[in-house]
């Protein structure tokens, strides 16, 4: 059993809808990733003693974004 794979040529034909169907994993990508930091921040928040929780966090989220879109372009 052989797998052929498909390959898009953006160059030629319409743009809109092709561009759109690879857009959207990348969108909820980053869409799933903001809930995750949203739903971290929550969690420290109301159980974390420390005052300065929200502040660790806030400077990870640039680093862990990087890696995850990183890892998702390298996987792709």
């Amino acid at each position: 059993m052989t797998r052929t794979k498909t390959t898009r040529d953006f160059t030629e034909g319409k743009i809109f809808f092709p561009m759109l169907k690879f857009s959207l994993p990348v969108i909820a990508a980053g869409c799933l990733q903001q809930l995750y930091n949203t739903a971290d921040k929550i969690v420290v928040g109301q159980f974390s003693g420390e005052p300065n929780a929200l502040g660790a966090i806030g400077c990870t989220v640039s680093l862990y974004s990087l890696l995850v879109l990183l890892l998702y372009f390298l996987g792709a």
